[in-house]
């Protein structure tokens, strides 16, 4: 489990959906991709 922290977002949409997600994609995605991990069915 990891968590991604976003300390004092700038703008007007600062939502965690908006800041922080992308960022936790794109580990995850890195992630699946380092590890070998097949796509699920």
């Amino acid at each position: 489990m990891f968590l991604v922290l976003v300390d004092e977002p700038q703008g007007a949409n600062t939502y965690g959906s908006t800041v922080a997600a992308p960022v936790a994609k794109f580990v995850i995605d890195a992630l699946i991709s380092l590890k070998g991990i097949p796509p699920s069915k």
